[in-house]
């Protein structure tokens, strides 16, 4: 009886050894698929998408293709943030209930 016991121990533990083996091989793959997603493009030109946003001075959801989210060309610092002006405002339609699958889309 002892023996099946540790034949299945050892079963089970070969089985765990290769999902673990198997799950680095995925990670690893993974990884270096998307190391290319961090630059703009593989051949190092913009992607027509930005490009054509370009003159707006945001061009794409996140500001650039790495997702920066911040414009470093603007005159807005610490010493005159204080002096900004609210521009505009728009009134969202929420009564304040909260039920599953309700959202306020901007």
């Amino acid at each position: 009886m002892k023996t099946i016991g540790c034949d299945l121990v050892r079963n089970r533990l070969r089985l765990v050894s290769r999902l673990v083996s198997l799950g680095l091989v995925v990670v690893v793959a993974g990884l270096l698929s998307g190391a290319a997603d961090a630059a703009p493009t593989p051949s190092g030109r913009t992607p027509p998408e930005i490009a054509a946003n370009a003159a707006t001075g945001w061009p794409a959801h996140n500001y650039d293709v790495s997702n920066s989210r911040a414009d470093l060309s603007t005159d807005i610092n610490a010493t005159n943030v204080a002096t900004l002006k609210q521009k505009g405002t728009f009134k969202l339609s929420h009564d304040g209930s909260v039920s599953t699958g309700e959202r306020n889309h901007v």
